[in-house]
């Protein structure tokens, strides 16, 4: 596994991403979004915050459909403001299970957690 710099903001890695290498390591971890590869990307507010955790086969066109979840539910939302971060992992497995986890460990407050445990509840924010 290799770090690769960016145009990354925060100060250290959260400790969730931390843990999560240790479990399921990432070929990379990038602190840039620009990158045409499978992975598991985190957006996280500038005080490490994780606000969403998703993945994609091709990340960099995920984060710029304008349809993305995290558009709708934060308006006017930039990435300038924002750290973002990616895990490479070119195994589909490796990678659902890295999402599922950062998910559960995290609860960011942009994933719709539902399906994680199979009900409907609402969570409190």
């Amino acid at each position: 596994m290799k770090y690769i710099g960016g145009c990354h903001k925060m100060k250290k890695l959260p400790d969730e991403i931390i843990m999560l290498n240790k479990i399921i390591p990432a070929e990379i971890i990038l602190f840039d979004y620009r990158i045409d590869s499978p992975g598991v990307y985190v957006i996280a507010d500038l005080n490490n915050n994780i606000l969403y955790v998703g993945e994609a086969k091709n990340i960099y066109k995920r984060l710029q459909r304008k349809d993305h979840p995290i558009n709708k539910k934060i308006p006017g939302f930039k990435f300038e403001n924002h750290s973002i971060f990616c895990l490479i992992y070119h195994d589909d497995q490796k990678r659902w299970r890295a999402e599922t986890f950062l998910i559960a460990a995290t609860n960011p407050i942009y994933n719709d957690i539902k399906y994680l445990y199979g009900c409907t509840k609402k969570r409190k924010r």
